[in-house]
């Protein structure tokens, strides 16, 4: 997949907003003095702005690799693995795999000939 350029006046403005965020939290004088600074650096040194827009896109590329993968291995983990132990106890098959009573096997033999008719008129 190719990755699409970034707007680097989006990402500092998404990082602005952070750090807005921030300083309603915690009010801390220095959360403001690095906003200016970075607006500042977003508006006049073109070369920087694109810096931080690498860096930002490659921590946010990280960061949904992982949390992308935790996610995929606590559903595995936390519901399929113990659905399938429960159906293994109870010992019921799902209702597509029904076995044979005459044969010992799980596999189902058919035996239609299809004809030049029935692909004609499929509906």
């Amino acid at each position: 997949m190719k990755h699409k350029k970034t707007n680097e006046y989006v990402v500092i403005l998404v990082l602005d907003f952070f750090l807005a965020g921030l300083f309603l939290m915690y009010s801390h004088l220095a959360i403001i003095y690095a906003l200016m600074a970075l607006t500042f650096i977003a508006v006049t040194i073109h070369p920087l702005r694109r810096w931080i827009a690498a860096g930002f896109d490659f921590i946010t590329g990280l960061i949904g690799k992982i949390i992308s993968g935790a996610t995929l291995t606590v559903f595995y983990y936390g519901f399929m693995t113990p659905l399938a132990f429960i159906k293994k106890i109870v010992g019921k098959p799902s209702a597509s795999f029904k076995m044979n009573k005459d044969t010992a096997s799980w596999y189902v033999k058919t035996s239609k000939d299809f004809n030049k008719e029935e692909f004609e008129k499929l509906w």
